[in-house]
């Protein structure tokens, strides 16, 4: 329904419909003793857009169409994910030539917490970033009301610039399945 919407997701749901319809036959010749060429694993991560939430009651602010960043978060939650956790520079490239360029997004990485200690919502250990270092970023205040969320910019950089009401789509990001030979262990 998200992708009928024009919401964005790498793979695709018809994509993922072809893969499933594919291990579905797999599945079957290998219960039958028939023999099968090995699958090829799945991405280890899906990505999407957050959508629009305008209307869907999920947003305070409905004249904005999007989510703050923490019903982003809570969005991709209930998708069994988390906002995107960018752990090199080929997946910040790979997320920015899919889904930046027209409008910043929300990406899962946050000090709200502890300022100026930035974490991934998903928990993983910060590794890599991209601040725009030369225009100032991360910055950081003792008003618990702004800068505590970062975005990929159309830049490609990420930057912590806004109150925290501002309302705005993110990447989400689900794991996918990783089990290639098919012996139901990943």
């Amino acid at each position: 329904k998200l992708e009928a919407e024009g919401h964005r997701f790498f793979p695709s749901p018809s994509l993922l419909a072809l893969v499933q319809d594919k291990l579905e036959q797999k599945q079957v010749f290998l219960a039958q003793g028939l023999p099968t060429s090995r699958f090829a694993a799945l991405p280890a991560e899906i990505y999407a857009v957050a959508p629009d939430l305008r209307g869907c009651g999920q947003s305070d602010k409905p004249e904005h169409g999007y989510a703050i960043e923490e019903q982003a978060e809570d969005l991709a939650q209930s998708l069994g994910g988390h906002l995107v956790t960018i752990d090199d520079a080929a997946e910040q490239t790979f997320l920015f030539s899919r889904f930046g360029g027209s409008q910043p997004l929300w990406i899962g990485l946050n000090d709200a917490a502890t300022e100026n200690t930035f974490v991934w919502a998903d928990g993983t250990p910060v590794s890599y970033t991209n601040w725009a270092t030369a225009s100032g970023y991360p910055t950081t205040t003792t008003d618990p009301n702004y800068y505590d969320y970062a975005v990929l910019h159309t830049d490609s950089q990420w930057y912590n610039y806004d109150y925290h009401f501002t309302a705005r789509a993110g990447i989400m990001e689900v794991a996918g399945d990783a089990d290639s030979d098919l012996d139901g262990t990943p």
